[in-house]
């Protein structure tokens, strides 16, 4: 999508998790550091995580666009979320201040992904731009299973090897 960076940005405080299943915001930026290190077209961002109280996608785009109106934003999201995203707090905020950026996701048609797209845009005025990417076959509640299960060859397949690293150094997902 000729995007000039690509901004990793770890969620503060979301609503929809409980303390206990979030990890300290400074494992997390962390973790995004060791991730994507090498590659220059991509930025950790601590922008959410500094933010009071919960974080909402609406708040959060509302506040980057305040903060750098001379930018077009783009938000990356799997085609499962996609799917939900009319569920989203304040999916037209969210809307009127990105373009969503979906891949495909395993367990959605193609056709209902668009269909999907179509009543966003109708709904909310959503704009949506599809990658032309494979289609992980991950989740990242499966990843973080096999971190509690102590499977770290398995989450090596999965994650970058320094944050394997860090999560066993660090007792991170432990039971």
């Amino acid at each position: 999508c000729s995007l000039d960076e690509i901004w990793f940005m770890p969620s503060g405080l979301p609503a929809h998790k409980s303390n206990e299943e979030l990890l300290d915001a400074l494992h997390r930026i962390e973790m995004v550091k060791l991730a994507i290190e090498g590659n220059c077209s991509f930025v950790a961002s601590a922008f959410e995580i500094e933010r009071e109280g919960f974080t909402y996608t609406a708040d959060t785009m509302v506040a980057l666009k305040r903060h750098y109106p001379e930018l077009d934003f783009y938000f990356i999201i799997g085609g499962d979320s996609l799917m939900k995203f009319h569920q989203w707090v304040r999916p037209d905020i969210i809307s009127a201040h990105t373009t969503l950026l979906a891949s495909g996701r395993s367990g959605y048609s193609k056709e209902e992904l668009e269909q999907q797209v179509a009543y966003l845009k109708h709904k909310f005025g959503t704009k949506v731009l599809f990658l032309d990417m494979p289609e992980l076959q991950i989740a990242s509640s499966e990843i973080r299973r096999w971190l509690k299960e102590g499977q770290y060859e398995k989450s090596r397949e999965a994650l970058p090897e320094k944050v394997v690293d860090y999560i066993e150094q660090n007792g991170l997902y432990q039971k």
